[in-house]
């Protein structure tokens, strides 16, 4: 699975689109804290994130723009 995800990542990092790849880590189902980290961050095998969390980055992003061709992580 990994695999197929990394040959995605490559062929969107490939194309002439305005991308950005957004990597969070384990998504979980409680409530979104409104707050959370992006960019480059070390993240470990506890880190987690709510789908809510990952949806209010998404869009802010489609609204304000940033990380063009880029693949930020997003965490607490």
């Amino acid at each position: 699975m990994l695999l197929d995800a990394q040959r995605h990542a490559d062929l969107v990092r490939a194309s002439d689109l305005d991308w950005t790849i957004v990597r969070p880590p384990r998504l979980t189902d409680g409530p979104p804290q409104g707050t959370y980290r992006t960019g480059r961050l070390q993240l470990g095998p506890r880190d987690h994130i709510a789908r809510g969390d990952v949806a209010a980055f998404l869009l802010r992003l489609a609204v304000a723009g940033g990380f063009e061709r880029a693949a930020p992580m997003v965490s607490y």
